[in-house]
């Protein structure tokens, strides 16, 4: 990816107000994830986004999202599974997540919202994927900070270290903290879920009572 001129530093994401805090929610969930893997999207898009949309679960769960999936780093030369669109829609998300501070329902919202943009075909590469995910004028700034290497590249290796420490075999890869090493993805979701809720006797949404479908995955 080529160097693009410096732009000045984004302004901070307003916090979130529905939810509490990220670190105070109780169910936490770590996504191994590409941004243009088709089985990622249907998982995103299928499992993650109706969760997602429902107050009582966006209060209890935090994503961590780490893009780099089955991808490969030699030096600073990085390879994505998807092609170079991949590569770039992965550093988009990259910027944006340090941009709303982390592991945020603001993070959340904007992965889920670009990626239902890429799964219906918009190309990863193009603002025109994530420009209504941002706050107005701020999707330039994402795409800025992926094209410069001195910016993004390092959330690039971060996300590989990481990837490589959770000795992934296949994406998604969902991780539960009182699960690790084992891969979540298959069973629906909501309902690992709320089998999780119940294990540590927190009350569960009333959506844990009408079992969820299982999603086909692309």
């Amino acid at each position: 990816l080529g160097a693009a001129a410096q732009v000045a530093p984004p302004p901070a994401a307003p916090a979130a107000t529905a939810a509490p805090p990220a670190q105070d929610k109780p169910l936490k969930l770590d996504i191994y994830y590409e941004t243009n893997c088709p089985y990622c999207q249907g998982f995103i898009t299928k499992e993650v986004v109706p969760l997602w949309a429902d107050p009582a679960w966006r209060a209890l769960v935090q994503f961590h999202w780490v893009a780099f999936g089955m991808g490969s780093m030699a030096g600073s030369t990085v390879t994505c599974q998807h092609g170079p669109d991949e590569c770039v829609g992965n550093r988009v998300q990259d910027c944006a997540k340090q941009h709303f501070g982390g592991d945020t329902d603001a993070t959340t919202d904007f992965i889920l919202c670009m990626e239902k943009n890429v799964a219906n075909g918009m190309s990863s590469a193009f603002t025109t994927s994530f420009n209504e995910c941002a706050p107005p004028g701020v999707a330039a700034q994402f795409m800025a900070c992926a094209r410069d290497d001195a910016r993004s590249l390092p959330l690039v290796q971060a996300n590989n270290q990481e990837t490589q420490a959770a000795k992934i075999t296949q994406v998604p890869w969902v991780s539960l903290p009182s699960v690790p090493g084992y891969n979540v993805f298959g069973p629906p979701l909501k309902d690992t879920l709320c089998a999780e809720l119940r294990d540590k006797s927190i009350p569960q949404p009333a959506s844990c009572s009408t079992p969820a479908p299982q999603a086909a995955v692309a």
